[in-house]
């Protein structure tokens, strides 16, 4: 008896070309995942704190993966944001103060001296309060930062979850997608 088996070099070639696809597959498998979890985790935090979705993006940052290093980093900034972001803008401003409300499940507070800046450029997009009854010294008022809130809101733990739910069915469509491409050939 006498086997014959050939095109053995073939799949051998087919299993390298794998091999180097596979980190590409996992870099963008990642970099595909993280647009929907970022936006369950921001719709978790808009859903407890009174912030617009295009203030929270501009409080973050992303650093995607690539076939080279294996690593997304999404990261929130850690400065604290102006109180002018959870105002109603110019219509929060009253005699008394100014009135804001950071959590949507509490009604609106009203800080009292309080005042929407209009002069100042350094400070023209924050709401400012005197610290004594002196003119001077002015100070911005701020909250919190997104951090805090993704955190308080449990955005966090829904980013992950979605990570993982999605990570896999997008790994194993690239997986399939480049078997089918090298099988082809």
């Amino acid at each position: 008896m006498k086997l014959k088996i050939s095109g053995v070099d073939k799949v051998v070639s087919n299993l390298d070309i794998f091999v180097r696809k596979n980190g590409q597959m996992v870099s963008r498998a990642m970099n595909e995942v993280h647009t929907p979890s970022y936006t369950k985790a921001s719709k978790a935090t808009r859903d407890n704190f009174n912030i617009k979705a295009s203030d929270l993006r501009r409080k973050d940052s992303v650093k995607r993966a690539n076939s080279k290093n294996l690593k997304l980093i999404f990261s929130l900034k850690t400065h604290s944001i102006p109180l002018l972001e959870f105002t109603g803008r110019n219509n929060g401003v009253r005699k008394s103060g100014i009135s804001y409300k950071v959590d949507k499940k509490k009604k609106f507070k009203v800080f009292k001296g309080a005042f929407i800046n209009t002069s100042i450029k350094r400070h023209s997009d924050y709401v400012l309060v005197r610290r004594d009854d002196k003119r001077y010294p002015i100070v911005p008022l701020t909250v919190m930062t997104p951090s805090t809130m993704f955190i308080k809101s449990g955005a966090d733990k829904v980013y992950i979850e979605t990570f993982k739910d999605n990570f896999e069915k997008r790994y194993l469509h690239s997986i399939s997608y480049i078997t089918e491409k090298t099988l082809k050939k």
